[in-house]
């Protein structure tokens, strides 16, 4: 939580305006403008997500911060701005998979369950401080709230689950302390069928991967498109996960860019560094085929090839 009293919030004066977003020059100046704009909901996140719903002990400076990223992107969501969505999860994706100065690269940190013991590495790194504290735990954090929202999403009922997932969460510890176990009990409650990835029937998976894990998979999708009656397309693909544990599992949408819009064509249930292949009838031949089209799944690198004949 911030250190500030109710209602006030302590921002860099840059973000109270004044300061045109040109005055940053070079590479970095797009990055920061939108750093910029995200101050203040990020900022009073951190206070309400550190208030209302306090960390049970240091291990869950991850899911406060995490939820504070999270809620940035949902403020943007929520006024309208569907691209500044996207460049959210493409700029955490970016910072989370770059190397800073002394080389060190933030895949390669401890699992965010750590919390703030993984800034025992700036004592002999000087910079490596802010760089695991502001990437590692507020971006995949925040990654990790977009992950399990995803998983989530239905075609019929939207956002539905998810909703009802925190709206559970804040209820139950409402000026109480969470711990990341507490949060996953709740995840639980509220899964869906789909979400079972082995015979525990839970999301244990899920936070051993991501919370208390380091893998960051790779995905290469191979897909072909065959006419069928009636206008209609078959969509075929072999999508092949990499970088990972054997006993690593993630569920990835594969969307299909129409004429008029952008659907999430099938999900492909994937285990370790292995392929799964999967055929689906579309409505109509797409434009293109797309991996992660909302950034679903944090990946170190992802590839989409449309071939003549799939790998057998």
């Amino acid at each position: 939580m911030q250190g500030s009293l109710p209602g006030l919030i302590f921002l860099p004066a840059a973000t109270l305006g004044g300061i045109p977003h040109e005055a940053f020059q070079g590479g970095m100046s797009t990055r920061m403008a939108r750093v910029l704009d995200e101050a203040l909901p990020n900022t009073a996140s951190r206070q309400w997500w550190g208030g209302l719903v306090m960390p049970a002990s240091f291990h869950e400076t991850w899911l406060v911060r995490g939820l504070a990223d999270f809620s940035a992107a949902l403020y943007n969501e929520a006024v309208g701005d569907a691209a500044s969505v996207r460049q959210h999860w493409s700029d955490s994706q970016f910072a989370l998979m770059k190397q800073d100065f002394y080389g060190l690269k933030i895949r390669e940190a401890p699992p965010v369950w750590f919390g703030l013991m993984t800034d025992i590495h700036s004592t002999f790194q000087g910079s490596y401080y802010n760089f695991v504290s502001n990437n590692l735990l507020a971006r995949k954090g925040g990654f990790i709230i977009h992950m399990l929202r995803e998983l989530m999403r239905d075609p019929e009922t939207g956002d539905r689950d998810f909703i009802a997932t925190m709206h559970d969460f804040t209820a139950t510890y409402a000026s109480r302390s969470a711990s990341t176990e507490d949060f996953r009990a709740t995840v639980e409650k509220h899964m869906k069928p789909a979400m079972i990835m082995d015979s525990s029937g839970k999301m244990q998976w899920f936070f051993d991967e991501w919370v208390y894990g380091t893998d960051i998979p790779s995905y290469n999708l191979d897909y072909t498109l065959t006419p069928g009656d009636g206008g209609k397309v078959k969509l075929s693909g072999v999508l092949t996960q990499s970088g990972v544990s054997d006993t690593f599992r993630m569920r990835v949408r594969v969307y299909a860019r129409m004429a008029k819009r952008t659907l999430p064509a099938v999900f492909v249930a994937l285990a370790g560094n292995h392929s799964a292949k999967f055929e689906v009838t579309l409505s109509e031949e797409p434009k293109e085929v797309l991996l992660n089209a909302d950034n679903d799944v944090l990946a170190v690198h992802q590839e989409v090839h449309r071939v003549k004949d799939l790998p057998q």
